[in-house]
């Protein structure tokens, strides 16, 4: 996966807002694997991934419905965060060597 701005977190934690609240972490996963997947891709064939794009969360996320932006982090929208923050963490841990 490719260097996390606060915009790739912002439109991932807006899609996990799209999923059931039981899916969330499982989709923050399945999140993180694919820009990991696809960075992978882009670095081995030169191009972006052909469902996953160019290797960042933001490209990952860009294939599903986002929640609208609102101009307050409510609840939820925090909770989302959290959880594609700590996967993050964990993928990056997780793939470290």
């Amino acid at each position: 996966m490719r260097p996390v701005q606060l915009a790739d977190l912002d439109g991932a934690a807006r899609a996990l807002l799209r999923a059931e609240p039981s899916q969330r972490v499982s989709a923050a996963h399945a999140l993180c694997n694919e820009a990991r997947v696809a960075d992978k891709y882009r670095k081995r064939i030169g191009r972006p991934h052909p469902m996953f794009g160019t290797g960042t969360l933001m490209a990952a996320a860009a294939r599903y419905e986002k929640y609208p932006r609102h101009d307050q982090c409510d609840s939820a929208y925090l909770e989302c965060l959290r959880i594609i923050i700590d996967q993050v963490i964990t993928t990056r841990r997780d793939h470290a060597a």
